[in-house]
């Protein structure tokens, strides 16, 4: 089952992307350093906007996928961005149906994008399987000393 997120389910969604955090390739930047307060205040502030969704399976989240609304720099227009897309491994579908919902959502809210990115290839046949296309890659440099 696919529903939106409750203040109640916080702490699961912190777990899920302390889980995230510790992947293979999000580890060498992420890992150890993740911060459970920060990722909590801005799991909190998206759950009151009300755009974070979680998927279910006999009373226990296995997944979660947040976005947030921006106002397009070259169109004006609204597009939404995926924040975060997680589930635990064996819920494929599960994810797959949360991304839906984001989609859905999005649509509803106004927006004529979607934007999203990837941290490898698996990922982006999965975006491709749902009609995306790739626009640009994502850069990261860690400054002063921060990862």
């Amino acid at each position: 089952m696919i529903r939106e997120a409750k203040n109640g389910d916080i702490k699961t969604i912190v777990a899920l992307g302390m889980e995230f955090a510790k992947t293979p390739v999000y580890a060498p930047s992420i890992g150890e350093k993740a911060d459970r307060y920060s990722a909590a205040k801005t799991a909190k502030h998206l759950v009151k906007q009300g755009s974070v969704w979680v998927s279910e399976k006999n009373g226990e989240i296995t997944g979660c996928i947040a976005g947030t609304l921006i106002v397009h720099n070259w169109t004006g227009k609204l597009a939404a961005t995926e924040i975060f897309w997680y589930w635990r491994p064996g819920n494929s579908f599960d994810g797959i149906r949360l991304f839906k919902r984001f989609e859905k959502w999005a649509e509803e809210m106004g927006a004529t994008q979607v934007h999203t990115m990837t941290p490898h290839e698996k990922v982006g046949r999965i975006y491709t399987l749902l009609g995306y296309s790739p626009r640009e890659r994502f850069y990261f440099k860690a400054l002063g000393g921060g990862s």
